[in-house]
């Protein structure tokens, strides 16, 4: 008697609008609600940069995009960076940056030593 094949306990991929790591739903969570404001276009470079506010305050914010290649950055996704740091230097306002989130199960979603999120944010001015 020959065992049947075992099947993959992958869950089924959600559509991007509904995944967690969707960098709109991601910035929408971290700016003020109403006003995220696009830069660039929420297309399949990787990256994707906004305006908003935090506390009220004016910021530009830039986000990996994990549903897109696992969240690598090509040449487009650094360019969508290099314009966010353009517009947040041109409006005299912080910079705010998030890397890839990645799926609760995967190896790499596990906080790196000093760190207490496997998202790290950074500002600058």
């Amino acid at each position: 008697m020959t065992a049947a094949p075992a099947q993959s306990a992958r869950p089924a991929k959600l559509p991007r609008e509904q995944d967690p790591r969707n960098p709109v739903a991601r910035l929408t969570a971290l700016l003020d609600e109403g006003t995220l404001e696009l830069i660039t276009p929420d297309d399949l470079s990787g990256m994707l940069a906004v305006r908003g506010s935090i506390h009220g305050a004016p910021v530009v914010a830039f986000c990996s995009d994990a549903t897109v290649m696992g969240g690598a950055m090509g040449d487009e996704g650094c360019e969508v960076v290099v314009k966010a740091y353009h517009v947040a230097r041109q409006e005299n306002v912080p910079i705010i940056g998030r890397t890839a989130r990645h799926s609760p199960t995967s190896s790499s979603s596990a906080p790196r030593a000093g760190s207490s999120s496997p998202a790290r944010t950074w500002s600058a001015r």
